[in-house]
């Protein structure tokens, strides 16, 4: 079921992020996703952080990138739980699945001028932080197409106000980890969010406690192996 938090997970190896909804007195079901915060849910910011596991990537790299996709250019990228930050495993070819699903989205019509407006600008703030890179980018910089960027997860900490401000349009920002031990330290150092997702394989349970964790506290809603845009404001 899409939002269970870490099927498996032994008893005796759980924490309060790993104990299924049912048993977890801090979690409630919500629209088929788990409310892990719901007091965070109308403060939160619309960076919507998903985490691709290496194992996840090995398996499903096609199918995720395909679903990122999807769901970051949703209504024109302008719901506030499309997934703004992709954190995949550096040096993965899931890297290119992802820029190729996106670079064949078309323009989609904005709302009005300003959301227009405001998404280019947020694009243009990405692009000029150190050490971003342009991985689907238009030559006419006033077109209203996905664009896409990607960010060593070293350089995200010191670009951390701008990489996770708020952009309402198909704009995403992919951030590259070594080590996927680094990324719940990089998880909690984020505005907190109304949705956060995990794509993990099964028997990965055992060893992403910690990363449930930090993603659980920092969000209202944690969704696993699903994407944010998919459900929708709480």
């Amino acid at each position: 079921m899409s939002g269970a938090v870490l099927p498996g997970t032994p008893a005796e190896e759980e924490d309060e992020a790993a104990v299924p909804p049912a048993r977890n007195p801090r979690v409630h079901e919500a629209g088929g996703s788990v409310v892990l915060r719901p007091d965070r849910a109308l403060s939160a910011t619309a960076t919507a952080a998903v985490v691709v596991t290496p194992a996840a990537a090995d398996a499903r790299g096609a199918e995720i990138a395909q679903g990122y996709a999807a769901s970051l250019t949703l209504g024109a990228g302008r719901f506030r739980t499309d997934p703004g930050l992709l954190f995949v495993p550096a040096g993965h070819s899931i890297v290119y699945e992802i820029a190729w699903q996106v670079r064949d989205i078309p323009a989609a019509p904005t709302l009005n001028a300003r959301i227009a407006e405001g998404c280019l600008s947020g694009a243009g703030r990405l692009a000029d932080l150190p050490g971003a890179r342009k991985l689907v980018w238009p030559d006419d910089e006033t077109t209203f197409v996905p664009r896409l960027l990607a960010l060593d997860g070293s350089a995200l900490t010191p670009a951390l106000s701008d990489a996770a401000r708020e952009c309402f349009g198909p704009l995403g920002l992919v951030v590259l980890y070594q080590r996927l031990e680094a990324v719940p330290e990089m998880v909690s150092a984020l505005p907190d969010q109304s949705t956060v997702a995990l794509h993990a394989e099964p028997q990965e349970t055992r060893r992403l406690t910690r990363l449930a964790k930090a993603l659980s506290e920092h969000s209202g809603r944690f969704l696993w192996n699903d994407w944010p845009a998919a459900y929708g404001p709480l």
